[in-house]
C-alpha cells in the first residue's frame, strides 16, 4: 500500500487503538460517480462498465458496478443523483495490466494510475452486434441525419436504438453504404446545401 497520511511524529507516544498511518491499497481501485435519478431503474450491481481516465486519453479499462447507493442525493444546486461505484479490480484488471505492461509506453493500471484522478464511466446496459450505426455526433436532435443524394445534403428521419458517446444504432431510416454527413459544425452544412463528400483517410507511418 501507499502511505497517504501520517497522524504521529517520530518519538511520540501512542496508545492502543490510536491511528498512526493511513494506507491506501492500489490493488483495489474503484471509481465513484453520480448517476442521474432518471436512470436508477436500469442500474444494478454486476453490470459491466468502461472507465476512461483524463490523464490517459484514448485508453479505457473494464470494470463492473460494485455498489449502488441506497438513497438519492438531493443536495441543493445540483440534480438528484445516485452514487455508484465501479470496481476495476479482478480478472479484467489483471489481464489488462499484463497487456499494458507488454505495450511499450502504455499506462499500467497498477503502476501509473493515481487515486483521485478524474474519470468518466460508461455503464453498459445492453449490447447488440451486426447493427447499422453512425457516429453519435452525426445525429440532429437525436432523430435526423443529413445524407448525400445527388450532390446535395438531404435531411432524413431515422429511428435510433442503443447509443453511447461514440456510436448510435440506427434501426430504420438508413441503409448500409449511404453517405452520412458528420461535420455538422461546418458553416453552411444544412439540408439543401451542395456538398462534395470526402472519405476519411487513415495513414500510418513507420520508422
Amino acid at each position: 500500500g501507499i502511505v497517504t497520511q501520517r497522524f504521529i511524529e517520530v518519538g511520540e507516544s501512542i496508545i492502543p487503538g490510536q491511528p498512526c498511518l493511513e494506507l491506501m491499497s492500489v490493488d483495489s481501485l474503484y471509481v465513484s460517480a453520480p448517476i442521474d435519478e432518471i436512470d436508477i431503474g436500469r442500474i444494478r450491481q454486476g453490470l459491466p462498465a468502461r472507465v476512461t481516465l483524463d490523464p490517459f486519453p484514448g485508453r479505457s479499462w473494464e470494470g463492473r458496478v460494485s455498489r449502488v447507493a441506497p438513497y438519492v442525493d438531493d443536495r441543493l444546486e445540483q440534480n438528484r443523483t445516485l452514487e455508484v461505484e465501479i470496481d476495476i479490480r479482478g480478472d479484467s484488471q489483471v489481464s489488462m495490466h499484463d497487456a499494458m505492461e507488454r505495450t511499450r509506453g502504455g499506462p499500467s493500471l497498477l503502476r501509473d494510475v493515481r487515486p483521485g484522478s478524474s474519470a468518466d464511466i460508461e455503464i453498459i446496459l445492453e449490447t447488440r452486434v451486426n447493427v447499422l450505426r453512425v457516429p453519435t455526433f452525426a445525429l440532429i436532435e437525436g432523430k435526423r441525419v443529413l445524407v448525400v443524394e445527388d450532390g446535395k445534403a438531404v435531411s432524413r428521419d431515422v429511428v435510433a436504438g442503443l447509443k453511447n458517446w461514440e456510436w448510435t444504432e440506427i434501426r430504420s431510416g438508413l441503409t448500409a453504404g449511404e453517405q452520412v454527413i458528420t461535420n455538422l459544425d461546418k458553416q453552411g452544412v444544412e439540408a439543401g446545401a451542395r456538398v462534395a463528400p470526402r472519405r476519411a483517410v487513415t495513414s500510418t507511418t513507420g520508422s
